[in-house]
């Protein structure tokens, strides 16, 4: 940006979500929730691998484990058993209430986290890979469970399916960060610090912003 449009300072401020006002503790149904807009080609791959290849490992111990699709689609995705495509949904909040993990298995993309920030804020365990939290203030095994391949996600959702309290642990070190982080009011301070820091500069003829 700075090459780009010639300009001198830069700064990047986090996304901002707001929570719900209300959350539910899981429950212990053994479903497995992505969501994100599945028209998007990293999207579209990662709810692929998920259905087709991530699921079927869960069920060798958890047998009934499902995954539903929730997000806009163009009828790309092939078909699976145990999993449902909701399609775009006018609220997310009752398919997060449904769930019990979060799944985020993107292997490429860009794109600004929100599904992550999202599930954080329905106080859902989230399982992913290091592309989908890239950017993100978490730690594997703290906030989030990361795997790599396959097999690698699936025995960390298995893992968390089986270990209600390592999940619950987790969420609520993803909601801690999530409050120092990423909540409105916390973005927004950011926001008006930047612009008492810089509107006096550029009132002085000081640096672009």
């Amino acid at each position: 940006m700075a090459e780009r449009y010639g300009l001198h300072l830069i700064r990047v401020l986090p996304n901002a979500i707001r929570p719900p006002a209300q959350t539910t503790v899981p429950p212990g149904e053994q479903r497995l929730l992505f969501v994100g807009n599945l028209t998007y080609g990293p999207n579209l791959d990662a709810a692929q691998v998920l259905a087709h290849e991530i699921l079927p490992l869960v069920r060798e111990t958890h047998p009934d484990a499902t995954v539903d699709l929730v997000g806009p689609h163009d009828g790309s995705i092939v078909p699976a058993p145990h999993v449902r495509v909701a399609g775009q949904v006018a609220e997310v909040r009752p398919w997060y209430e449904g769930a019990d993990v979060v799944v985020a298995p993107l292997l490429r993309g860009g794109g600004t986290r929100i599904k992550v920030l999202e599930a954080f804020a329905h106080r859902r365990p989230v399982v992913a890979t290091a592309a989908a939290v890239s950017g993100l203030a978490v730690r594997d095994g703290h906030e989030v469970a990361l795997g790599g391949s396959p097999q690698e996600l699936a025995d960390r959702i298995g893992a968390l399916l089986a270990q209600p309290r390592r999940a619950a642990a987790m969420v609520q070190a993803a909601t801690g960060t999530l409050s120092s982080h990423y909540l409105q009011e916390v973005v927004a301070e950011q926001v008006w610090a930047l612009v008492a820091d810089e509107l006096p500069q550029r009132a002085l003829g000081g640096a672009s912003v």
